[in-house]
């Protein structure tokens, strides 16, 4: 039975809102979808659905999100706004859970869809203000109570966008919720509880690039608990005041941070640390040079800054070994540094163009290279005048430097455990694939990191 033929023969004759809806308007947007809801159900009870695709699935999700849109702009509608088609949009998605094959990616889709579609129109009336602020929150409240229930039963991954909505609208109306707290714990309060679920959903559900959204997250929930704290106080709901401190407390336990990782390489291996940022930058900032490393900055500024979170991961090419910027940069660290600490925040990936470095004739090579290197500068110096020797001085200086200390960096280099370039990968790799099925996002991912590529990364005994 086709669409047509159902409303003609079952709707009008048998659903009890027929009469109702056909006086007011049997043409609008919320009936629309409410008749083409009731008719898959009917075609699904009745064995008779061969004509409903995911085409047909995929047209009125498109119009339940228009209906969602409409509600957001309508100046009349306000705290239960979201309610009718909420109810239609959790019906279609049951029923494409239970009778169509759309896989949780295709529903995360459309979800996606529809909270495009919905933070677009929030942040028209958040910019130009269409309607007053009273109703605007009460919109935001009622999007709030239908995402609690359709998020709950949708069972799909929680998207970030979500967190966008109430963070606007108190970007916009910063004023006017603080004013709030002095008449209206109720509004404070639910609004805050709207913030620590957006929160608690980011915290257990894994996304791409969540990691860098939490921080973020846990400080918007704190600061609208602490509004409602000064509401509950201002309004005589003193019970409540210790209840949400208790909450506060909680979250600001919670080690959120958005890491930092420094990549240091030689501008020959741009590719290999593309691909490692690619996997890596899902959860961390990552911090490296398109070329060389400059002298006094980069490595050694993000070394004195170095936080608990924060590693570094040197890329030793054959170019890195012979690269003036990177290894007086390198060795003036190791040495001002020591081991201890490089053993803690460092790790090395050592590429196959540099793996002679385990062997002694390898590292005599490089030994040699710098050794060559400084004498040819003497020799060219010598045959300037002073005046114009001014920059090659500088460069024997650095030279010097790299010739002094290139030996014991590569002993330490040999004596640490390491990884490959291919290994590299697939160690980056299989973390992520771990983590991902365990569902949750780690409160010390970097640290977690660090621990896991040392444990897999190759023995000394086979490295050679």
């Amino acid at each position: 039975m086709d669409f047509e033929e159902y409303i003609k023969n079952i709707w009008l004759k048998e659903h009890p809102l027929a009469l109702l809806v056909n006086e007011i308007d049997n043409e609008t947007l919320d009936t629309y979808c409410l008749q083409k809801i009731n008719w898959i159900e009917y075609c699904l009870k009745n064995e008779c659905s061969c004509k409903i695709d995911k085409s047909v699935i995929r047209e009125l999700f498109e119009k339940i999100i228009k209906y969602f849109e409409m509600c957001t702009f309508d100046v009349s509608n306000g705290r239960r706004c979201f309610e009718a088609p909420g109810a239609l949009f959790q019906n279609l998605f049951e029923i494409c859970k239970d009778s169509f094959s759309f896989c949780k990616e295709e529903l995360e889709n459309m979800d996606n869809l529809l909270l495009n579609q919905t933070v677009d129109a929030f942040n028209k009336i958040y910019k130009e203000k269409l309607i007053s602020f009273e109703r605007i929150l009460e919109k935001n409240l009622s999007w709030f109570n239908f995402r609690q229930v359709f998020c709950n039963n949708a069972q799909i991954g929680f998207c970030p966008l979500e967190y966008y909505i109430p963070y606007n609208f108190y970007s916009v109306f910063r004023k006017e919720m603080l004013a709030l707290r002095n008449t209206d714990f109720d509004s404070v309060f639910e609004f805050a509880r709207y913030s620590l679920w957006v929160y608690d959903n980011a915290k257990e559900i894994p996304r791409q690039n969540m990691f860098g959204d939490i921080a973020k997250f846990n400080r918007f929930a704190i600061l609208c608990c602490r509004n409602a704290i000064v509401a509950a106080q201002c309004n005589g709901f003193f019970e409540y005041i210790e209840l949400i401190k208790n909450r506060v407390r909680s979250i600001q336990s919670d080690i959120i941070s958005t890491p930092t990782i420094f990549i240091s390489y030689n501008w020959g291996k741009e590719v290999l640390v593309d691909e490692i940022q690619n996997r890596i930058g899902c959860f961390a900032i990552v911090k490296r040079d398109k070329t060389e490393l400059g002298f006094g900055d980069s490595i050694t500024e993000f070394m004195n800054t170095i936080r608990q979170e924060d590693f570094a991961l040197i890329v030793i090419s054959d170019d890195y070994l012979k690269s003036d910027a990177c290894m007086y940069e390198l060795t003036t660290l190791f040495e001002d540094q020591g081991k201890e600490k490089f053993a803690q925040r460092v790790l090395f990936l050592i590429c196959d163009d540099a793996r002679s470095i385990y062997k002694v004739e390898g590292q005599t090579t490089y030994v040699k290279f710098w050794d060559n290197k400084y004498k040819k500068l003497i020799a060219l110096r010598d045959t300037l005048t002073p005046e114009s020797s001014v920059e090659i001085t500088k460069s024997i200086r650095t030279v010097s430097n790299i010739r002094l200390k290139i030996g014991g960096f590569l002993e330490y280099i040999k004596s640490v455990n390491n990884f490959n370039e291919t290994k590299a990968i697939q160690i980056i790799s299989s973390y992520f694939a771990d983590k991902y099925c365990d569902g949750k996002i780690g409160r010390n991912v970097v640290e977690d990191f660090i621990i896991y590529m040392r444990s897999h990364a190759s023995d000394t005994e086979e490295k050679g």
